[in-house]
């Protein structure tokens, strides 16, 4: 059992899926989203993943238990819960809590959300689930070395890395930008700011773009405090 936790852009689903290659078997792939994101949806998107009838479940949180177990008995199957973040109230952290207790050997379950789900994660017995956060997902100085070199970029990976903080999505930006120090910076975050997965966190993102910009005086003048 595998969770996979950080913000928008840090490449969670990119490393399920990874997982997922290095797998034997079948895949059951789940993407929440509003309208979707109930225990029997996901029991539902994984039956059809698989290409079998997953039968009318109601709202019986354990019936969905019982159908999502016997999809995982079948055969060796991963079932990959993407956006767990989400869910619609604690169902789905139930469903996958109660699920992973009977989990097969030849059976896997990787979920990823963009924050941690506590509900599941205190419920799971800890000696089998994994955790991996945005610090585990950061690209380090050898890893964005290695993506420039592949790409023929000539930027220099540790100012990347220390001015993103290896946030995957800004390294993939700089991977695609030709430009040194100050210059190239500047091209990765103006990419990344006009990223339309950066969804709720672009506020934010823009409010810490022009603080290094904003002074005492100016804050006065705006009458905003000091």
């Amino acid at each position: 059992f595998t969770a996979i936790v950080g913000p928008a852009g840090t490449g969670k689903s990119v490393l399920a899926a990874q997982i997922v290659d290095a797998l034997d078997g079948r895949v059951a792939w789940c993407r929440l989203a509003p309208g979707w994101n109930r225990a029997t949806d996901i029991v539902g998107m994984a039956a059809a993943s698989l290409g079998v009838a997953s039968g009318d479940l109601g709202d019986d949180l354990h019936q969905a238990a019982d159908a999502l177990l016997e999809l995982l008995e079948e055969e060796p199957t991963c079932l990959v819960v993407d956006d767990l973040h989400e869910a619609d109230g604690g169902d789905a952290e139930q469903l996958l809590a109660e699920v992973s207790s009977f989990l097969p050997d030849n059976a896997a379950v990787i979920v990823t959300s963009r924050g941690r789900p506590t509900g599941l994660i205190g419920l799971v017995d800890p000696s089998i689930i994994t955790i991996l956060d945005a610090d585990d997902l950061a690209f380090d100085i050898t890893e964005t070395t290695s993506l420039f070199r592949a790409r023929g970029v000539d930027a220099d990976p540790a100012v990347t890395v220390e001015a993103t903080s290896g946030w995957a999505a800004a390294v993939a930006a700089a991977s695609d930008v030709d430009g040194e120090g100050r210059e190239g910076i500047d091209a990765v975050l103006t990419a990344a700011l006009s990223a339309s997965r950066l969804g709720a966190l672009r506020p934010i993102a823009e409010i810490a773009a022009v603080l290094p910009y904003v002074s005492g005086a100016l804050l006065s003048d705006l009458g905003v405090g000091t």
